[in-house]
């Protein structure tokens, strides 16, 4: 929300509406600007910038016994309370309206597919945000297929581990087995080993 409306301000013509204290209360959007989501480097250096300018204002602070301070883009819930009690922004988001959950596009405005979504996400800079970057990530179980089964094929191809788990796991039946989805936790295996279901290094290796 905070980047796409300093992008709406940079690239659109923005009108404030004031109230009569002469706060502004609702604004006037005229013209499109690029929004955070879609890998568009415009909006999202927009984006990186205001991780660094936060991040860097706060370490100018002193600090209680010289701790190193962090940040988050993380919101849990949060987002949904802030959005209700924020009011209308310049990117045309609603009063009451929830933010986007961490570092999430605003709802709606990831025009360009999942790729493009993740891309915007991932550039935005860990150094400055090292308590860790939040993106939830959804998939309409259609996206995956018509028929229940053709779902579930879809996303076990799509979803696999990296080259390396891969040869990993070539061994016998029972032991491939093991990394299909729901059987993982039913296989005898060495204590504190990390199947190939669970393994935390995936990556999507086709569209959906």
């Amino acid at each position: 929300m905070a980047a796409d409306s300093l992008s709406a301000i940079k690239y659109a013509r923005v009108k404030p509406v004031r109230d009569h204290h002469g706060l502004a209360v609702d604004f006037v959007i005229e013209g499109d600007y690029p929004q955070y989501g879609n890998n568009d480097d415009r909006v999202d250096a927009i984006a990186c910038d205001l991780v660094e300018r936060f991040m860097r204002k706060i370490q100018a602070l002193p600090t209680w016994r010289q701790a190193v301070p962090t940040q988050s883009i993380l919101t849990i819930t949060s987002n949904v309370v802030y959005g209700q009690k924020t009011g209308n922004t310049p990117d045309g988001r609603r009063a009451g309206t929830p933010f986007a959950p961490g570092a999430n596009p605003m709802h709606g405005r990831d025009r360009k597919g999942a790729v493009a979504s993740l891309t915007s996400v991932a550039k935005l800079p860990f150094t400055y945000a090292k308590d860790g970057i939040s993106y939830t990530f959804s998939i309409v179980p259609a996206a995956l297929g018509k028929a229940r089964q053709r779902r579930k094929t879809t996303w076990w191809a799509c979803w696999t581990a990296t080259s390396t788990t891969r040869r990993r796991w070539r061994g016998t039946a029972s032991q491939r087995q093991c990394a299909e989805p729901g059987k993982a936790a039913r296989c005898d295996r060495t204590p504190g080993a990390v199947s190939e279901s669970d393994d935390p290094r995936l990556r999507l290796c086709g569209p959906l």
